[in-house]
């Protein structure tokens, strides 16, 4: 009786942390994607405030809009 009970808790208790495990693993994988788009995002607004800038810098303006 004491054996069949402690093996099915050690079972319970193995699903348990393998349910665990996945979702921390799908957590990864979000936070990996939201930090992606982030890097994205602020390459896209830098890439943008150089363009508005250049015509600013006196010289410049001429080789920008050819």
């Amino acid at each position: 009786m004491k054996k069949a009970t402690l093996k099915r808790v050690q079972r319970e208790q193995q699903q348990q942390q393998q349910q665990q495990q996945h979702q921390q693993q799908q957590q990864m994988k979000e936070q990996q994607q939201q930090q992606q788009k982030q890097q994205q995002q602020q390459q896209q607004q830098q890439q943008q405030q150089q363009i508005e800038a250049a015509p600013q810098h006196p010289g410049a303006r001429g080789y920008w809009l050819a």
